[in-house]
């Protein structure tokens, strides 16, 4: 099929991680960047962060032109919009009027119903997407509560080009590894629970955005004040003895992409428990979780001395991850296969779907 595919494409998002693993089903693709460098440089002066913060995300890539231009010259099967939040419902409905068949699909990893991730142009636009998919299970009622026509859930996702095992020398856990890690940005209880950890004698190491806003300080406590992207996160993972996986909780999470990319990673994984995450894998064979600060530490020292245990976790993790369909190409390949159902059965002139 022909899809036209929008979203920010900077290369180590997961927008393009899906972009790619739609090109390997075989798709024909034409990809338009929410999010090139000229807009993140422009977002980033006073100016515009003044007016994101009154107003909400722009449409500085100039998407919305872009998308109609592209329609007029080409016929497309599916238009996807991946966290449409400055597209606006005015071009989804010309959309429509200049190519009534052509599908119109929603993704977003987000809970789309946290202020913080909605614009009024997606709440407005929202109705007049076909389908809509989100990793948020919860999110299913909620979504068509505000107006979707048909919301799916579907699992995140590692991708394999880039989360996979990684050879690392001393000189690489040097660089980026250590006894306990974590990847990911500042929040406020992350930090406290790592930073009982660091009083309590466990050496924790942080990557990320946000830390700035941390308070809390000691010799077991280092965090590296900026994030890794690519294949330099994924190999810290492989640096890490225990990576630890938290939520976001004003995302509701009860999964995230690191739930899956860290066991692609071979990388062992102590995560918050969550129904999700122990159906996902396997507590005390395929992962280590936990519920509270005790239970953290707790867990934390007897990997940290039991290193068969944990490699033996860590390889199980691993082959859950490749065996279960928690890629990227396979949750695309789910995506793929109810929408090439819904055209066949409207190409059959049938309305039960």
């Amino acid at each position: 099929m022909k899809v036209l595919y929008i979203g920010p494409l900077n290369y180590s998002t997961t927008t393009f991680h899906r972009m790619l693993a739609i090109k390997s089903l075989g798709h024909e693709l034409l990809p338009i960047n929410t999010r090139p460098l000229s807009v993140d440089r422009r977002e980033a002066t006073l100016p515009q962060r003044i007016l994101r913060k009154i107003r909400g995300p722009r449409d500085l890539a100039g998407v919305n032109l872009k998308i109609l231009q592209l329609l007029s010259k080409t016929v497309f099967d599916i238009l996807w919009i991946d966290k449409g939040l400055t597209v606006y419902p005015e071009t989804l409905k010309l959309v429509k009027s200049i190519n009534p068949k052509m599908l119109l699909v929603g993704y977003s990893p987000d809970d789309m119903l946290n202020p913080r991730n909605q614009t009024r142009a997606f709440l407005k636009g929202l109705p007049l997407y076909d389908y809509f998919f989100t990793t948020k299970s919860y999110g299913v009622r909620e979504l068509e509560e505000i107006g979707a026509k048909k919301v799916i859930f579907v699992g995140n996702a590692f991708e394999p080009s880039v989360h996979h095992p990684y050879v690392v020398t001393a000189e690489d856990r040097r660089k980026y590894g250590g006894q306990v890690g974590f990847i990911g940005d500042y929040e406020a209880d992350r930090a406290e629970s790592m930073f009982y950890l660091a009083k309590n004698g466990i050496p924790v190491r942080i990557w990320g955005t946000n830390w700035r806003k941390n308070k809390f300080t000691h010799k077991n406590f280092l965090i590296e004040m900026r994030p890794l992207l690519g294949s330099d996160y994924a190999k810290a993972i492989s640096c890490f003895d225990i990576n630890l996986a938290f939520l976001r909780k004003i995302n509701r999470d009860l999964q995230t992409t690191r739930t899956m990319e860290i066991p692609a990673c071979k990388g062992f994984m102590l995560a918050e428990r969550t129904g999700e995450h122990l159906q996902l894998f396997t507590e005390g064979v395929e992962a280590e979780y936990f519920s509270d600060n005790e239970e953290l530490l707790a867990k934390v020292k007897f990997y940290l001395k039991n290193k068969k245990q944990r490699q033996k976790i860590a390889l199980n993790g691993f082959n859950r991850a490749q065996s279960s369909g928690y890629s990227n190409l396979a949750r695309m390949s789910e995506i793929f296969e109810i929408i090439e159902r819904h055209i066949a059965l409207v190409g059959k002139n049938r309305t039960d779907f």
